[in-house]
C-alpha cells in the first residue's frame, strides 16, 4: 500500500496513503516503493526483535482520517459496479435542458480537465448535443466541445 512519509510535531512517521490526505512537506512512496523498503527492513531486522514505536504510532494516529480497508473495499466496489452509462434519451434530454437554460453566445464557466480548481469562463459557440451518441457535450469558442458533466451551474 502506499504511504506518505510526514513529519508530526517533530516526530518523522510513515501513514497509510489511503488514510490521509496529502500535506505540504510529504514524500510519497507508492506500493512498490513500500515494498522495497519493506523486503529490507525484514533483511536488516529478526522478526523476534521489532522494537515497539510508541511516540511514532502515537504520532501516526493523530493523522488518520479514514479507515484503510473502508476506502480499499469502496474502491473495489467502485471499480467492479462503475456507475451505469447514461442512455441517449438521458443525455438528449440533458442536452435540451442546457439549450433552454444558455443560447449561442453565453458566457459559461466549466473545466476542460479535471473538475479541479476554479471554472474558466467560455462562450458557447454551438447548442449542446449528444457527439458521436456517447457525450453530452457543449461547443465553446477556443477549446471546442467540453462535457456538460464539466459544466458549472449556476
Amino acid at each position: 500500500m502506499a504511504i506518505r512519509i510526514r513529519t508530526v510535531d517533530s516526530v518523522r512517521v510513515a501513514l497509510c496513503a489511503a488514510e490521509t490526505d496529502a500535506m505540504a512537506g510529504d514524500v510519497y512512496l507508492d506500493d512498490n516503493d513500500h515494498y522495497a523498503l519493506a523486503a529490507k527492513f525484514r533483511l536488516d531486522w529478526k522478526p523476534d526483535t521489532w522494537p515497539d514505536y510508541p511516540v511514532e504510532w502515537a504520532a501516526m494516529a493523530t493523522q488518520k482520517l479514514r479507515d484503510a480497508e473502508t476506502e480499499i473495499a469502496e474502491w473495489s466496489d467502485a471499480i467492479s459496479n462503475p456507475p451505469a452509462k447514461p442512455s441517449g434519451k438521458e443525455m438528449q434530454a440533458a442536452c435540451d435542458r442546457f439549450n433552454e437554460r444558455h443560447a449561442v453566445g453565453d458566457i459559461i464557466h466549466c473545466w476542460t480537465g479535471p473538475r479541479e480548481g476554479k471554472p474558466a469562463a467560455y462562450r458557447i459557440r454551438y447548442p449542446a448535443c449528444v457527439m458521436s451518441g456517447h457525450t453530452a457535450v457543449i461547443y465553446v469558442y477556443g477549446v471546442g466541445s467540453i462535457a456538460l458533466t464539466h459544466v458549472k451551474e449556476d
